[in-house]
C-alpha cells in the first residue's frame, strides 16, 4: 500500500481474497508438501524433543544418562526436526520457496540473535491476535 506508516494509504478492496487466491495458486503444493511432512515426523518430534528436554535438566542423571545413549538420534532431531515448525511456513508465503529451503532459511535466520528475538515478538503478537480473534 502506498501510505507507509504515515497510515494515509488504504490496502485494495478484497486483497484478502487476492491474497487467498495467491496462496491457493502459488504455494498450494508446498504446503501440502509441508503438511504431510510434519504429520509424519509428529511422533518423532514429541519423542526426541522430550528426551532432549529431559537431557538439558542438571538435576536429571537418567535424562543425562539417556542423552548420552541417544546422541545420534538427538543430532539428527537437532538437524532435521527442529526446522519443521510454523515458521517455515511464514517464509514459504513470504520468500516463494520450497517448504524444505525454508525451513533451512529459518533455521539460518533463528541463528541470529537479534533476528530470533524480533521473530519471537512477531509469533506472541501474533498468537495474541489469533486469541483475541482479529
Amino acid at each position: 500500500f502506498s501510505g507507509g506508516i504515515r497510515g494515509t494509504g488504504a490496502a485494495p478492496a478484497l486483497s484478502v481474497f487476492r491474497a487467498g487466491w495467491v496462496g491457493l495458486r502459488y504455494h498450494l503444493g508446498s504446503l501440502i508438501g509441508g503438511g504431510l511432512k510434519l504429520m509424519i515426523a509428529m511422533p518423532f518430534r514429541l519423542t526426541l524433543g522430550w528426551i532432549l528436554a529431559a537431557t538439558h535438566n542438571e538435576y536429571n542423571p537418567v535424562g543425562y544418562m539417556v542423552g548420552g545413549c541417544c546422541d545420534s538420534c538427538l543430532t539428527c532431531y537437532k538437524r532435521a526436526f527442529m526446522l519443521m515448525n510454523r515458521n517455515a511456513y511464514m517464509d514459504v508465503s513470504l520468500q516463494a520457496t520450497p517448504f524444505d529451503q525454508a525451513a533451512e532459511h529459518v533455521k539460518n535466520i533463528l541463528a541470529m540473535e537479534h533476528e530470533a528475538s524480533a521473530l519471537a515478538l512477531l509469533n506472541g503478537a501474533t498468537w495474541l491476535f489469533q486469541l483475541v480473534g482479529l
